[in-house]
């Protein structure tokens, strides 16, 4: 279990869905890279949000984990089969 001042990292794999409570105060970064090659001055925020108590954060891989809300832009879709 970690503590605030502690880092957790969770290696996302194949076939996996997470599912994190939140607590008011907690936030959620999008960061990536405007040059992956150039290093960690790259890293970009692309979007946040604050969370409140009774949020949760679900990251899947699995279509069917998806909400039946949820819909793929036709440019995220991918078939691993090719």
């Amino acid at each position: 279990m970690s503590t605030a001042n502690q880092l957790e990292m969770i290696r996302f794999t194949q076939d996996m869905t997470l599912r994190w409570p939140c607590r008011k105060g907690d936030f959620i970064l999008w960061v990536g890279y405007s040059d992956i090659f150039a290093g960690p001055d790259s890293i970009q925020i692309h979007d946040r949000g604050e969370m409140r108590d009774g949020y949760h954060v679900r990251m899947t891989n699995q279509p069917e984990d998806f909400p039946v809300w949820f819909e793929l832009h036709p440019t995220e879709m991918y078939d691993s089969s090719h």
